[in-house]
């Protein structure tokens, strides 16, 4: 039995160092107990094989059918386990390290928020998402942003560049997000603060690293030729399905041109002159459009369908987390996802994940080659950026918010200064920070909380009439989904 874990992804392991708990057992305090935060089940592969899966570490282990029922006895009866084979020390051991048994004396619901606390409150790293424009050269039919035609101007772009500095005096990362709007109609205003940024960088010592979600359609050669002086870690770029699709959603404004084969083509020459950046082609769904997605992967230029990272998001699809009921309407119809609980829409965009995952399978391009990123079920501190007290977005006229898609609204925490110092309304700021997720009954005994630390807070907020689970991966339907990937070859265990 191997377990799969990155102890560099997972920093809060030395939480409870190996020494400390050599000290335990010193004390008579080394019994131990099986973790609560375990999923044990049949791999559903023919063989007899089960998996094992801990939320908490992350560990990830096949455990072949001759063993099941050993590992078994280890997990409901650590202390009377008896290693007495180096095979069952072995598992014994790989058990513990994987943290599938853990100190009895251990609170792991205790760790947890002890993690999540050191995480989110941390100031070593400093995120920010910057909107140079909240305009858009497309009118896309389902685009949630509304209408703001300005660019921030010359005054507040000083004012953004005063203000990080008294961030960057504390922190040892800086990562920017650009958005929009279209960001790239911004570009005069990305190329000042990138130059400014990394100057600041240079003298504070801190690294500097950046990415840009655009619609691809200004990405010329004039911005792919800026790529590494812009510190671009990815590009995300949206294509909404084949042409004749993505044509009828993801319009010019005052035109009724297609888009497609101008992104295509971006994306082409991208690759051409950085044959190893990442890309991450996300494809917007619905229930009607889903079922194109086969065509539009396998018409794809080769270049594109071999590197990009590709992966669906269902329009509106915060809402749609927050079902009262997560198995209402389950469909029986998606294959290989049939044993999946949950709304039909959903498994069909995991039948069609699973599909993309498959295609960047078949080319050994990368040294992630077969990992499904979309389902990487991994400990973390906070669901997303916008529960991290250092994150923040930035509007083109310094409005401040937590999250891009909910920054034209009423969730908005401040506002930055044109003499570069910033003002919070500390009971917004709350609203987004102080929510206690592990005081939530529903979430408290989820045994999903720490890969979802209380799932999409935009979700919680904005719909808070609906009492329903904002996670993206509901408890119920970890262990089919993990045998699937598993079977795959797409979620592997070491």
């Amino acid at each position: 039995m191997e377990t799969k874990y990155n102890k560099e992804d997972l920093p809060f392991l030395s939480v409870l160092p190996e020494k400390h708990q050599e000290n335990d057992n010193e004390n008579g305090n080394g019994r131990l107990k099986q973790s609560y935060y375990n999923f044990f089940f049949d791999a559903e592969n023919d063989t007899g094989d089960f998996l094992l899966f801990n939320s908490l570490s992350g560990g990830f282990a096949k455990v072949p059918a001759a063993n099941v029922e050993v590992v078994r006895r280890i997990l409901d009866d650590p202390n009377g386990f008896d290693c007495n084979s180096p095979d069952k020390k072995q598992l014994f051991e790989t058990a513990k390290k994987g943290g599938y048994i853990v100190k009895e004396n251990v609170d792991e619901k205790a760790v947890l928020k002890m993690m999540s606390m050191l995480g989110r409150y941390s100031t070593e790293q400093f995120h920010l998402v910057i909107l140079p424009t909240m305009a858009c050269n497309f009118a896309c039919n389902y685009c949630f942003q509304q209408e703001d035609t300005g660019i921030m101007s010359l005054e507040m772009q000083q004012a953004l560049v005063k203000w990080v500095e008294t961030r960057l005096k504390v922190a040892n990362q800086f990562q920017v997000g650009w958005f929009g709007g279209e960001p790239l109609l911004g570009y005069k205003c990305i190329d000042y603060l990138t130059g400014e940024f990394k100057r600041l960088c240079d003298k504070y010592d801190v690294e500097y690293s950046a990415a840009i979600s655009t619609n691809g359609y200004l990405m010329d050669e004039k911005v792919i030729d800026r790529v590494q002086d812009w510190n671009l870690r990815h590009i995300q770029v949206t294509l909404d399905g084949p042409p004749d699709i993505h044509n009828t959603s993801r319009l010019l404004k005052n035109s009724t041109a297609g888009t497609y084969d101008v992104l295509v083509d971006h994306l082409v020459k991208l690759y051409e002159k950085h044959p190893d950046f990442v890309v991450m082609l996300r494809v917007n769904v619905s229930e009607e459009s889903i079922k194109h997605v086969p065509r539009f992967f396998d018409n794809l230029p080769e270049v594109i369908r071999q590197k990009a990272h590709m992966y669906m998001a269902e329009i509106y699809q915060c809402s749609s987390f927050l079902s009262a009921d997560p198995t209402e309407n389950p469909s029986e119809k998606a294959t290989p996802v049939k044993n999946l609980t949950g709304h039909a829409m959903r498994k069909k965009m995991t039948e069609m994940n699973l599909m993309g995952a498959k295609y960047r399978k078949k080319f050994p391009c990368s040294e992630d080659q077969g990992r499904y990123e979309r389902y990487q079920m991994l400990p973390r501190a906070g669901y997303c950026q916008a529960q991290y007290a250092n994150q923040f977005v930035i509007g083109p006229h310094g409005g401040i918010s937590k999250c891009p898609v909910s920054y034209q609204n009423e969730l908005k925490i401040g506002q930055l200064h044109s003499d570069g110092t910033a003002t919070f309304n500390l009971q917004k700021m709350a609203m987004w920070m102080g929510g206690d997720f592990f005081e939530r009954k529903s979430c408290s005994k989820c045994k999903m909380l720490p890969t979802c630390m209380g799932g999409c807070t935009s979700a919680t907020l904005k719909y808070p009439e609906t009492a329903g689970c904002a996670a993206p991966i509901k408890e119920k339907e970890v262990t089919p989904l993990l045998a699937m990937l598993h079977r795959e070859g797409l979620y592997g265990c070491g």
